[in-house]
């Protein structure tokens, strides 16, 4: 992950991203804090507001000819507003496919740090990623940030959303423990046998099931991972 390393107890299983994000909006937001995010934007940010009846302010990114950027000055102005508590950033971008620039991070960085933001960072699309880009994880920008909690998952890799599993990496101390201690089944994947199990089974499925081939149409590289079904005697 771009050598970015993480303390393993920061580490939380969950039955899913979305699931999580609900939980994690309750946990954070008061009745009368606001959460932040960029549009378009993933529908279920909103709806992890709308479910926990907190309000939701958007800040538009700026189109142009198929490329979407950060309007960074209505960000900041958003971000600015005394009753914004948390951002959920959708790093890599759904539904826009970017790939967020190491420059354009650090300047999300500054300003969220300025306004003490709560982020969750929706890291669940990394690993799919074009060919000459590179995924930079947000904790890697911040590394001592604490109010950042990165979400990812083997579902959008390798098709395992059936599997409903997922990881936090939360650094908050009181966050952590309330998502350790929590009666809800949201975060349920605690024990080691658990996580030994998931990850073998992600790592059989791309061994067994798929063979892995680099692609770059007329280098253009509009393509990076292509899988394929294992052909016998091939």
């Amino acid at each position: 992950m771009d050598g970015w390393n993480f303390d393993k107890n920061e580490l939380v299983m969950s039955n899913g991203i979305i699931p999580a994000l609900y939980e994690m909006v309750e946990y954070i937001c008061k009745p009368d804090e606001k959460v932040l995010f960029l549009t378009p934007s993933y529908a279920y940010f909103k709806y992890a507001a709308d479910f926990n009846k907190r309000e939701y302010i958007c800040s538009d990114q700026v189109y142009n000819e198929g490329y979407y950027t950060i309007d960074f000055d209505d960000f900041e102005k958003k971000a600015a507003e005394e009753k914004t508590t948390l951002f959920i950033f959708c790093h890599p971008h759904n539904p826009s496919g970017r790939i967020w620039r190491e420059d354009e991070l650090k300047k999300l960085a500054k300003i969220i740090e300025r306004y003490h933001l709560w982020v969750i960072s929706d890291e669940i699309h990394c690993d799919l990623i074009r060919l000459h880009q590179k995924h930079i994880p947000m904790g890697k920008i911040m590394p001592d940030y604490q109010r950042l909690i990165t979400a990812m998952a083997p579902s959008k890799t390798f098709n395992l959303a059936g599997m409903m599993i997922s990881n936090l990496i939360i650094r908050d101390e009181k966050i952590l423990k309330l998502a350790h201690d929590t009666e809800s089944p949201i975060f349920s994947y605690n024990s080691e046998i658990e996580l030994s199990a998931v990850v073998n089974l992600v790592y059989l499925a791309a061994r067994d099931r798929y063979h892995i081939e680099r692609e770059d149409k007329a280098g253009e590289g509009y393509v990076d991972f292509i899988f394929y079904p294992e052909r016998k005697g091939a």
